[in-house]
């Protein structure tokens, strides 16, 4: 917890943290580049900013990120979703209907729906879980993701694919 209030003092001291996060990126760039970060397709930005905190001595971010995530509980909750989901229907695309349909059939599958799709009567809310998907559509958790698939009958399909 921080004694002070942190978003209050960066919103405060602006213009000298920028000038000061605009030096330590020039003075990285004219260094030549000592120092680099990777972090997938994002290899400009590892090499400049990831790098220049390198350079200064700082904690890795996309370590301190990996970190991160296996504490977010969001992340947990849609690595279940996508396990399950992948194990009852493959790659197959499905709406949300047909997922509705039969996720009853198998407790593990609807627990893991209702913990991010609940209704106030107990059930899963179809709106809330085509809304979750979308926001979640192709976030990585375990190696797998949510995608659109072709729509069928007027509805949006999804499937879960492999990461590879």
């Amino acid at each position: 917890m921080f004694s002070n209030n942190p978003m209050a003092d960066a919103h405060k001291n602006r213009p000298a943290l920028l000038a000061a996060a605009l030096t330590v990126l020039r003075a990285h760039i004219v260094a030549g580049f000592p120092c680099n970060g990777v972090l997938g397709s994002f290899d400009d930005w590892g090499r400049v900013v990831v790098g220049a905190l390198l350079w200064l001595g700082e904690a890795n971010p996309i370590e301190t990120q990996t970190e991160l995530a296996g504490e977010d509980p969001e992340l947990a909750r849609l690595k279940v979703v996508l396990q399950q989901w992948h194990a009852l229907y493959g790659d197959k695309p499905m709406t949300i209907s047909e997922v509705l349909h039969g996720e009853g059939t198998v407790p593990a599958f609807f627990d893991a729906l209702q913990a991010v799709a609940s209704n106030p009567r107990g059930g899963i809310d179809n709106r809330k879980l085509g809304t979750y998907i979308g926001r979640n559509k192709g976030r990585v958790a375990d190696g797998r993701r949510f995608v659109p698939g072709k729509m069928r009958d007027g509805s949006n399909t999804w499937l879960v694919e492999p990461v590879v």
